[in-house]
């Protein structure tokens, strides 16, 4: 079937090829689904956030805890170095301290030293047997 309009010649197609088609939708009501999905996506997204969040403050505690313990431990080994330094300044040090008032007389006998004071030495005071 051939085509003639307005002084132009369309040739025919075959029955094949000239059916169209055309299919529309619109959303005119969808009680509300679609707020619905979008706000529990913004809750998910929320959660994964605040999830987050726990995480990074759980592993800043465990660095923290890290951190403080090498300082501590740095701080408890200090006597160890200072005694491993000048071993005789450690001494004097230890069997100066009860008479300051930083350690009891008795301390000192874990170091088997038997420091004199005013009243005599230790052991004239029967603090070693």
């Amino acid at each position: 079937m051939d085509f003639s309009f307005a002084g132009l010649d369309i040739p025919g197609v075959s029955k094949d090829q000239y059916k169209t088609t055309l299919d529309l939708q619109q959303l005119i009501w969808d009680a509300r689904t679609t707020r619905k999905q979008q706000e529990a996506l913004n809750l998910e997204k929320e959660m994964t956030r605040v999830q987050t969040e726990v995480i990074l403050y759980q592993l800043r505690d465990v660095v923290q805890k890290q951190f403080f313990g090498i300082l501590l431990t740095r701080e408890y080994l200090q006597p160890n170095r200072l005694m491993q330094e000048n071993p005789e300044a450690a001494l004097t040090k230890a069997i100066n301290a009860p008479a300051k008032g930083l350690m009891y007389l008795e301390e000192l006998t874990g170091l088997n030293i038997y420091p004199t004071t005013e009243l005599g030495t230790a052991s004239s005071l029967n603090l070693w047997k």
